[in-house]
């Protein structure tokens, strides 16, 4: 009886192999990323149907739900890009606030402004994204590396709280939390409503409440 032969070792993966499997990852992402919004933007977000987004994306449709579970996590990927680009203007822009009521009417401008852009580049998608974020649970905040944002405005509400200019009965993390879902509520009510002049006074308006009602 012959013995039995050696099995050869599997073949240890590559750095460039790794690296070429996840560039396809993520070109294969980005794809379904730009199929899905295409549809929404044609068909509306409520009638997008997966089937048609995977054609459109050449891809199966158990790969569209292994990049996104949802539609909804389309919209997520959307808002956190949208993020992304208004954290790093309000951390180029903030720098000269010296206390939350200045930190929060330059953040309101800069929201204002990249909310006006997205709204060009996906009008039928503005009223979803703020819905939506008004659904978000508590738990949005326990993944801050998820949302760029959220992280930037939990460090400058830290600050504000070692100066002693806030109220020490909630969390910087509660604060923020409580001003942004009711930023996005009022503006998932007003979209498409009032003119951007009375848009920004009331938005000016309600952060100068919110600043009274937090400050020590």
């Amino acid at each position: 009886m012959n013995p039995p032969s050696a099995r050869a070792p599997a073949p240890t993966p590559t750095p460039t192999r790794a690296r070429s499997r996840e560039q396809k990852r993520l070109e294969t992402r980005e794809r379904i990323y730009a199929a899905s919004l295409a549809e929404f933007d044609e068909v509306g977000f409520q009638k997008a149907q997966i089937d048609r987004i995977v054609e459109r994306a050449g891809v199966a449709r158990g790969t569209f739900y292994f990049h996104f579970p949802t539609k909804e996590h389309v919209l997520l990927e959307l808002q956190r890009r949208e993020e992304f680009a208004a954290t790093q203007r309000i951390a180029q822009e903030s720098g000269s606030a010296q206390n939350l009521s200045e930190y929060l009417h330059q953040l309101m401008d800069v929201l204002a402004s990249e909310s006006a852009r997205a709204q060009d580049e996906h009008p039928e998608l503005t009223r979803e994204m703020l819905a939506m974020y008004v659904r978000q649970p508590q738990a949005a905040l326990l993944l801050p590396m998820q949302e760029p944002l959220l992280v930037e405005m939990i460090d400058f509400f830290h600050e504000c709280a070692e100066r002693g200019e806030l109220r020490d009965d909630l969390s910087p993390e509660d604060l923020v939390g409580i001003f942004m879902r009711s930023l996005f509520g009022w503006l998932a009510i007003d979209v498409g409503r009032s003119d951007e002049e009375t848009r920004q006074s009331a938005l000016a308006a309600f952060v100068d409440i919110f600043v009274r009602g937090v400050a020590r």
